[in-house]
């Protein structure tokens, strides 16, 4: 029963200030601390009913009033065969009195200064009613002190930076719809032999539908409730299961042919676009946000998340997508009002973009609905300049190669020189792997290189840069959409100490003829500290 309390808990943006094993058999104690009276209501609600669904008393889930206490570390129960009381972790594993001290006031400075009333606490008894399913957790008695306000819980923790799609996305916080009776009974059903895949694969898609994204907070309900026996014994505890789960239901794509006419139409204008940057932003935008299936009107698009498509600065992702919008491909349909909707993106709509931007341009864009299968939204491209891609396209595989002069004609960039043009594009190119050149002078030809986009990206350090812009752009959406003041300034702190301990991902490798390639370079501050780093890929000062 620990990790239901500890998920409403989450829930409600509560945050843990006490927990401990009683001494009794079976029993924890858990005191919270939250951030307004409406996350307190709401989680003493929360436990009501998970001491309904589960069939406990009063006294096995226990709701402590501010005249109540919890017993202390170091005490002992005076009933008979009980143990010392000491502080655990959320695994139940024992810690050091000097964490639980760490923890707890981390918890009191956390909350809001305006507060008055006081943290709750939980109490949880170990007897447990006839009937009643076995959790392979212990019993958690909940005890919650009226006078003590609750603090806000860091949801993702610390390792919400680890990897972009690892974790839950940040939003604001809004508690989530309760388990149904059918919900619950399908969690806590105990399958029989034969019938136990269906049981798990109806539960996860409980957990999918209730809000969990992640394996970190998915892995408990595995650990704990009947219905996942089966891959719960498994070696990665049900892993493998979870991930097919997500895949299945983030690949759902609802059959939507109205937009799919619009689709290929705004593809096809785009293919003839002569500027690479644009026809990528435009594809990414189309490929993650109106080819899902759910309408091409309306739809938000965050400057960060375009910066994450394409690997680049959320200014330079608005810069494109202002331009996109002066082209005509994106309408605004709702700005965003931070008065009235801090938390809302502005909305916009897909339209036929003015035929007067066609060019003798041909870019292949036929991988329509496999988002990010297409090349173009490979985040090396962010580091090495979409132009750099539209060079790459038209590089042969085999055979005598191709010559500078027809590579400009198909791109309809300039042959330029290594500071410009085609020639840089291919100087670039060639250092990463991408390119290979043969000859010299006039019979000078270009094949495509050997390297694969993923070895390349780890060579320019285009994968380091990627995730550390996911690292940064989702600390900065956690802090804006933090329930409190306090919390927001705490996860600021972690990003500017994050930013202070990792090393900036270099710039976009150069060829060996440094003295004659130049880039447009400006002393940018990015992520609080001063780097020298190419415009395109950073915020400008």
């Amino acid at each position: 029963m620990l990790f239901p309390i500890l998920s409403t808990g989450d829930d409600a943006a509560a945050q843990v200030a006490y927990l401990a094993a009683s001494g009794s058999p079976d029993s924890v104690h858990v005191a919270f601390a939250c951030p307004s009276k409406a996350s307190r209501d709401y989680l003493i609600e929360r436990i009501h009913i998970i001491r309904t669904w589960e069939g406990l008393s009063p006294t096995e889930l226990d709701l402590r009033t501010p005249h109540q206490f919890l017993r202390l570390p170091g005490s002992a129960p005076l009933k008979p065969g009980g143990g010392w009381c000491y502080p655990i972790d959320e695994a139940g594993a024992r810690i050091t009195a000097t964490a639980a001290t760490m923890r707890a006031d981390r918890a009191i400075r956390e909350l809001p200064t305006l507060l008055t009333t006081a943290p709750a606490v939980v109490k949880v008894e170990s007897r447990k009613k006839r009937g009643a399913v076995k959790s392979p957790q212990p019993r958690v008695s909940t005890a919650t002190l009226d006078e003590l306000p609750r603090i806000a819980d860091d949801a993702a923790g610390d390792d919400v930076h680890d990897a972009a799609g690892a974790v839950d996305q940040p939003r604001a916080w809004r508690p989530r719809r309760p388990f149904t009776a059918q919900q619950w009974a399908i969690l806590h059903h105990s399958p029989s032999e034969g019938y136990r895949s269906h049981a798990a694969t109806a539960a996860a898609w409980v957990l999918w539908q209730y809000g969990l994204r992640s394996w970190r907070r998915a892995s408990a309900w595995y650990r704990t409730c009947p219905a996942f026996v089966k891959f719960a014994a498994r070696d990665d505890g049900g892993r493998a299961h979870w991930e097919s789960i997500k895949a299945a239901a983030t690949a759902y794509r609802p059959h939507d042919p109205a937009g799919d006419d619009l689709i290929r139409t705004v593809l096809t204008e785009i293919s003839s676009w002569d500027d690479s940057t644009l026809v990528a932003a435009a594809y990414a935008v189309i490929a993650h946000r109106f080819d899902d299936g759910y309408g091409t009107d309306h739809r938000p698009i965050a400057w960060r998340d375009v910066a994450l498509w394409l690997n680049v600065s959320h200014a330079t992702a608005g810069r494109r997508i202002k331009a996109l919008v002066d082209r005509g491909l994106l309408a605004i349909s709702k700005p965003h009002d931070r008065a009235t909707a801090p938390h809302a993106a502005t909305c916009y709509s897909l339209s036929t973009p003015h035929p007067i931007y066609r060019t003798d341009v041909h870019h292949d864009l036929t991988q329509r609905g496999r988002k990010l299968a297409h090349p173009i939204l490979h985040r090396i491209w962010g580091t090495l300049g979409h132009p750099t891609w539209s060079i790459w396209t038209h590089l042969p595989a085999h055979g005598p190669g191709t010559t500078t002069s027809e590579l400009s004609a198909k791109s309809g960039l300039p042959p330029g020189t290594l500071s410009h043009g085609v020639r840089r594009a291919l100087a670039l190119l060639e250092q990463s792997g991408l390119a290979v050149r043969m000859g010299q002078g006039r019979g000078t030809r270009w094949l495509r290189g050997p390297q694969s986009l993923a070895g390349a990206s780890d060579l320019c350090g285009a994968t380091a840069h990627s995730t550390q812009l996911a690292w940064t752009i989702t600390g900065e959406r956690e802090a804006w959409h933090a329930p409190t003041v306090r919390q927001s300034m705490s996860i600021r702190q972690r990003l500017r100490r994050g930013a202070r301990g990792s090393r900036r991902p270099g710039a976009p490798v150069r060829p060996a003829h440094t003295v004659r390639l130049r880039r447009n370079l400006t002393a940018s501050r990015v992520a609080g500290r001063s780097a020298t780093i190419p415009r395109e890929d950073n915020v400008p000062p």
